[in-house]
């Protein structure tokens, strides 16, 4: 409990546009409160308005985010917290011949958390550091961790050489008395969170954060993919043409819920149609948003 975590400090409810709006009130035009209302909490309402409005932002960046006051704010928080579950079994054979000591260990287990690094690593471990829904960044985001390693086995090796263990006269001091030792760790590989680059954004995606991403994870996004079938190829990966034609400006003559390998899309421009059983991993763009009912 306590770890650490980064956090969106002051999420984005909604883009709002003054124009729209009468006097200092402003209106929401897209974004998470208007797309997908039940993400986010009843007791926040987006800051609209003329920037200096009564009641509206105080700076520019926080029109449409959850506090009038501040703009794009990183925080770290104690709000991490992990749970481990393991059996963890061990030998020991001693003084074997009065010169070997053998030590073997089996761990088997599992490792969960809503943080396991305050980084994004882009790789294995905390792909991406920031929850999807800046509003939930604690139970939604409880998963298997990135320093879940579930099988670690171990062996370690002692000898005492034999020769000159006497160790009489002044050969016997420098040659006898030695040891040698070493370690073999055969253990799981590191797990990841799949991540995605900007892919949401460019199907027309305006429920994320853009200006908090665009500062603090780069060219990616905090949308995870969506899971097609755990057992097809990692490298399997599918996307609907509504996306596909939005990204990529292919396969829109099909129907948008259509889904297609992205991978071969994304290649050489071919429109190949593929089942959900058939992909890892589903493009989280608006078209899936639509689909799935959450981004």
């Amino acid at each position: 409990m306590n770890g650490f975590q980064t956090v969106d400090g002051n999420p984005l409810v909604c883009n709002t546009d003054i124009s729209l709006g009468t006097g200092t009130t402003g209106t929401c035009v897209s974004g998470l409160s208007v797309e997908f209302p039940q993400l986010v909490p009843s007791n926040v309402q987006p800051c609209q308005g003329p920037v200096g409005s009564s009641g509206g932002p105080v700076v520019a960046s926080a029109s449409g985010r959850a506090n009038c006051n501040e703009g794009v704010v990183r925080q770290r928080t104690n709000t991490a917290y992990s749970a481990y579950n393991g059996l963890q079994t061990e030998l020991r054979m001693n003084n074997i011949f009065n010169q070997l000591t053998l030590r073997t260990n089996y761990t088997w287990s599992k490792t969960t958390d809503n943080a396991s690094e305050i980084f994004n690593t882009n790789a294995g471990g905390n792909s991406a550091a920031f929850s999807q829904n800046p509003f939930n960044f604690t139970t939604a985001e409880h998963g298997v961790s990135g320093l879940n390693f579930p099988q670690t086995f171990t062996l370690t090796a002692w000898e005492n050489l034999p020769f000159f263990r006497s160790q009489h006269g002044v050969i016997g001091h420098v040659l006898g008395g030695w040891s040698v030792a070493s370690t073999y760790i055969l253990q799981s590989g590191q797990g990841y969170t799949p991540i995605q680059a900007s892919l949401n954004a460019a199907s027309g995606g305006d429920v994320w954060d853009s200006a908090f991403l665009g500062a603090f994870f780069g060219f990616s996004e905090s949308a995870r993919p969506f899971v097609g079938n755990l057992s097809a190829p990692a490298t399997s990966v599918g996307a609907y043409a509504g996306d596909t034609c939005s990204i990529l400006n292919v396969g829109c003559s099909l129907a948008p819920n259509t889904l297609v390998d992205f991978g071969a899309a994304n290649a050489s421009g071919t429109v190949t149609q593929v089942s959900k059983s058939q992909v890892r991993f589903i493009v989280n763009g608006t078209q899936a948003d639509s689909i799935f009912g959450t981004p």
